[in-house]
């Protein structure tokens, strides 16, 4: 009776190859060759079938191989070895670059994106985002001591400047004008923005449109002898993308700050209550850290927009202005393959070209399609 010792093992390791990698997204752009070789039982499309099942098992092994391996003890008492070489990265779209035919073999050459993409992943890291800042909704109850009235707008006016001096960030001060999301319309899948306002301040696509509100309320707590005085703050910034849909993303953050305490008893009062100065500096930096998060968001926002089919080519209605360059590479869900992948042929102020990687592909079925850039 023959038996058999068994011992398995798993080896990862990655095959390295002339390739583009996309860090955030892991996706590597490949070129492999595949070849079959024609037979009497084979015909020339079988072959190129063949052929080109062989170039994308090779592409994907190229962006990535798993290796199992075993041993064994045969019957002989002679240890033999076995593998099993599987890739474990996915295609997720191709483009057949040459073929060559003669009378034995057919050779396709391919180039793959490999990878994985995942559309809620991580932070873009945007070189650029264009935001436009509306007039701040101010809110301060009638029980806030009246020295504080000012301070809301001392509020935003802070934030702006944060904002204005981020370098990642292009600044167009409206805080004269209110938002207005009426003028939203949403026209095929794209929003019109004629208009975000009922003047005239206008936004282009790709650009952010910041709204925030500002609340002061003062409340109580009573103790038996005395009641601790508190100041609520209530910061909230509203983000609209142009290219997104009229839902906003909102940052919010709210602080409670003792105010003091009011006793029967003076020296207690005056002992018990914080001083103004410090008090603004806590508002201060609540103000520095509000506008940090507004400057993540917008960098970590996906770029987002719409093809156009038309005469022969596929448009988008963004550009450098938002920090798009030739070769980016953008997505849309795919057809025969999971995703089709897209690159910036060329880029004016507002408006660029897109070039599926696999030139074979219908344009105009790709119109209207939403697509999102992979990482700056």
């Amino acid at each position: 009776m023959p038996f058999f010792l068994l011992f398995v093992w798993t080896v990862i390791s990655s095959i390295i190859f002339c390739q583009i990698s996309f860090a955030q997204e892991n996706l590597k752009m490949i070129q492999s060759t595949g070849r079959a070789a024609i037979l009497e039982d084979i015909s020339k499309d079988e072959a190129r079938n063949l052929a080109l099942e062989d170039a994308l098992y090779y592409a994907a092994l190229k962006g990535g191989a798993q290796i199992d391996g075993f041993s064994h003890v045969n019957s002989e008492t002679a240890l033999e070895d076995e593998f099993l070489v599987r890739p474990i990265s996915k295609i997720l779209d191709y483009r057949i670059i040459d073929e060559v035919i003669d009378d034995t073999h057919y050779q396709i050459t391919i180039e793959a994106a490999i990878g994985e993409i995942n559309k809620n992943k991580g932070c873009q890291n945007r070189s650029i985002s264009q935001i436009t800042l509306f007039r701040p909704t101010l809110q301060i109850s009638n029980n806030v001591p009246g020295w504080m009235s000012q301070l809301p707008l001392s509020i935003a006016k802070k934030i702006t400047v944060e904002l204005s001096e981020k370098p990642e960030i292009r600044l167009r001060d409206a805080r004269h004008t209110k938002l207005n999301t009426e003028n939203f319309q949403r026209i095929n899948t794209s929003l019109d923005y004629k208009s975000l306002t009922t003047g005239r301040i206008n936004m282009r696509n790709g650009d952010f449109a910041i709204s925030t509100d500002i609340k002061f309320e003062k409340d109580l707590e009573k103790h038996i002898f005395s009641n601790e005085e508190f100041l609520s703050v209530k910061i909230k910034s509203y983000i609209y993308y142009s290219e997104n849909n009229i839902v906003p993303e909102i940052i919010s953050d709210e602080y409670r700050l003792r105010l003091g305490s009011k006793s029967p008893i003076r020296t207690i009062s005056i002992i018990g209550r914080e001083k103004r100065e410090n008090l603004l500096n806590m508002l201060n930096n609540a103000a520095s850290i509000h506008a940090k998060k507004i400057v993540e968001n917008l960098i970590c926002y996906p770029m987002l927009s719409t093809l156009t089919y038309r005469n022969g080519e596929l448009f988008i209605n963004i550009g450098k202005r938002q920090g798009l360059e030739k070769n980016l590479l953008a997505f849309t869900d795919g057809n025969n393959t999971p995703w089709t992948i897209l690159k910036v042929q060329s880029v004016l102020e507002n408006s660029s070209i897109m070039l599926p990687l696999d030139k074979n592909k219908n344009f105009e079925e790709l119109n209207s399609k939403n697509i999102r850039f992979l990482e700056f």
